[in-house]
């Protein structure tokens, strides 16, 4: 064939093409598990600030898409949870970074700034460790709180972590109605059968749709001994692990009080409003529905199965 025909040029571009695109795939195949690596290294001292010593994988690309364009990162740490590294931009038009971390049954591990330059007693209260203490005792189904004064920042914190939320219980099959972001001071109430309603100042309301016949709160581990006709000791597990304990009042198959409230997270800022004032129960039969609290899950679930635990344990008197 003549060198300089046609033909032969264009056999020997395809075949130097082809060499060369052996030759790439060939080096990447190499480099790419060490660039992959290389990665991984780069984050890890972040990771094992929430799990230490897990075995951690890059699973980002797997399930990072155009609708969760604030999720930067995302490791799993093998038989634990999932570290999501986020940004946003809050007041300060440099923006911030930060990670979470949920636990495999949705519950949240910790959460840290990696990045930020908010202004100071304003926007940096959303990355104090008072605002990490409250963000851990939250779930994967929970806004995250606001700050009177950080609002803007907050909000971007929130709107970051509803992404990484979404993506999280997609991953672990988590199901259930997220909670609005909510301040330290919203309103929560308690709707009977009859529609009437009864409020109590407490960290978000979040309304569900159980009854406290029907609801499960089989985590809380409630269980009441009547004490006297109609009074009932009642306790249950509460935020970490703790109990929370109460007196139920039952009379005609509705609660007339609950008194004498006490638990490990009264006076934390987030569930504070069922210790001060649980009068939203008043009233409430096993067909009532009671609303929950934003980022004070365990606590409303311990005093609701409390409730729950009294009124069946009167029905049997």
């Amino acid at each position: 064939m003549d060198k300089n025909s046609s033909m032969y040029k264009t056999i020997l571009l395809a075949v130097v093409c082809s060499v060369a695109g052996a030759c790439l795939a060939a080096v990447n195949a190499v480099t790419k598990p060490i660039i992959t690596d290389n990665a991984l290294a780069a984050v890890k001292t972040t990771l094992n600030q929430f799990y230490p010593d897990a075995s951690f994988t890059d699973v980002t690309s797997k399930y990072v898409t155009k609708d969760t364009d604030l999720v930067d990162g995302i490791y799993e740490a093998e038989g634990k949870g999932y570290i999501f590294t986020l940004h946003n931009t809050g007041y300060s038009s440099s923006g911030f970074k930060f990670a979470i971390a949920f636990n495999n049954d949705g519950t949240i591990a910790g959460y840290m700034a990696l990045e930020q330059q908010e202004t100071s007693g304003k926007g940096s209260l959303a990355f104090d460790q008072d605002y990490a203490d409250q963000v851990k005792k939250l779930t994967s189904l929970d806004a995250m709180p606001l700050i009177s004064g950080a609002t803007i920042t907050t909000s971007a914190v929130g709107a970051a972590v509803k992404q990484a939320e979404s993506i999280f219980n997609s991953i672990a099959n988590i199901s259930g109605e997220p909670a609005s972001q909510a301040s330290s001071a919203a309103t929560s109430g308690a709707t009977t059968n009859s529609g009437a309603t009864s409020s109590a100042s407490a960290s978000s309301g979040t309304k569900v749709s159980d009854t406290l016949g029907t609801g499960d709160y089989s985590s809380a581990k409630a269980s009441c001994t009547a004490t006297s006709s109609g009074a009932f000791a009642c306790h249950a597990t509460g935020f970490e692990s703790a109990e929370v304990t109460a007196t139920v009042l039952v009379k005609d198959g509705a609660i007339t009080s609950i008194t004498g409230l006490t638990g490990k997270d009264n006076g934390d800022g987030m569930g504070d409003a069922w210790y001060s004032d649980a009068s939203v129960f008043n009233g409430a039969t096993l067909d009532s529905s009671i609303d929950a609290m934003s980022g004070a899950t365990f606590t409303s679930k311990a005093v609701k199965g409390m409730a729950a635990a009294a009124l069946k344990a009167a029905a049997q008197q």
